[in-house]
């Protein structure tokens, strides 16, 4: 009686899965002269299975990160140029949310409270009309000041942070503000 189709298939997969076990410098060398010969197909059908298995994907990346952290920590320690930037690259992107995570992250270092979000601040910069609290002129760049300074034991949170020129920031510093700006009462 002939083979089906299938019978024959898997025949040669077993052929082949002796081959290899008996081969194994061989097979690698073949594999590697495949790969490089067909990369952009292969990294076609990745992509490609990758956008069809994509939740199951990312839950096995995460899970893996989850359970193997040293590997990240690995792998951030060996790519630290392509790491920043990729940081470099959002924050340019993304000034605001930068510009946030870093203040929290400044803040929490220090054991200050930080709640405030990207969106908060972009909030109270609407609210002051993008002019300085202290002197109420408008600057090309406005910085995020905080009223009790960080060092004093303030906070990272709406209520205490108002938008401030560079020079009025500067030159309070960590001391007490010029003058409590009027707007922070109704955030």
């Amino acid at each position: 009686m002939p083979l089906t189709s299938d019978q024959k298939r898997e025949r040669q997969r077993l052929a082949t899965q002796r081959w290899r076990k008996a081969n194994p410098d061989r097979a690698k060398e073949s594999k590697r002269v495949y790969n490089a010969a067909n990369r952009k197909k292969l990294r076609a059908s990745r992509k490609a299975y990758y956008a069809a298995h994509k939740e199951d994907e990312a839950k096995r990346n995460r899970l893996y990160r989850e359970t193997h952290p040293e590997y990240d920590r690995l792998w951030q320690e060996t790519h630290k140029e392509s790491v920043r930037l990729r940081v470099r690259a959002y924050a340019i992107a993304n000034p605001d949310v930068h510009r946030a995570t870093m203040g929290r992250r400044r803040a929490q270092k220090l054991g200050a409270v930080a709640t405030l979000t990207a969106a908060q601040w972009k909030a109270i910069v609407v609210a002051y009309k993008g002019r300085c609290a202290y002197c109420g002129k408008k600057p090309q760049k406005i910085t995020q000041d905080h009223v009790l300074a960080l060092a004093r034991g303030g906070h990272h949170t709406a209520e205490n942070v108002v938008p401030a020129c560079m020079p009025c920031n500067f030159r309070k510093h960590t001391g007490l503000p010029p003058l409590i700006p009027p707007l922070r009462l109704l955030l």
